[in-house]
């Protein structure tokens, strides 16, 4: 009994699955790729910063469900598109930074969004050994 099409190769056979059981708005890569471009076009010529939440709006998705996408997709395009987009938003958040008046803004966003930490943890591990005041002197 044969269930799929055994001369499409993987790709393809990950592209057909998709397209008939996926609940993912955009049924291919490319036009979600071509969406995702149109927003940081429009931001760019609109001089907007780059955000997730924004993305996700222009998407037509929420911010959890956009989020989602890269785990959902797994290792299609699908997720690496998301991922790469992604690392547009975290490197504009970044190069804020270094401008005069944006640095805690763009920390909340590094720290939140993507995993950044602004603490230092100190793991201090070993034994302790008391000595006697008497036994040094």
């Amino acid at each position: 009994m044969k269930f799929y099409d055994e001369d499409l190769d993987e790709e393809e056979l990950k592209k057909e699955y998709l397209s008939l059981n996926s609940r993912c708005k955009y049924k291919t890569a490319d036009e979600l790729k071509n969406k995702v471009e149109e927003y940081f076009l429009t931001c760019y010529q609109n001089k907007r910063p780059y955000t997730i939440s924004g993305l996700a709006l222009w998407l037509g998705l929420t911010t959890e469900t956009l989020r989602k996408y890269e785990k959902v997709y797994g290792d299609t395009e699908y997720a690496d598109i998301i991922k790469l987009a992604k690392q547009r938003v975290e490197e504009y958040a970044e190069k804020s930074l270094y401008e005069n008046g944006k640095t805690a803004g763009a920390k909340f966003v590094l720290e939140n969004n993507f995993g950044w930490s602004n603490k230092q943890d100190v793991n201090l591990q070993g034994e302790v050994e008391f000595v006697r005041l008497e036994d040094v002197l």
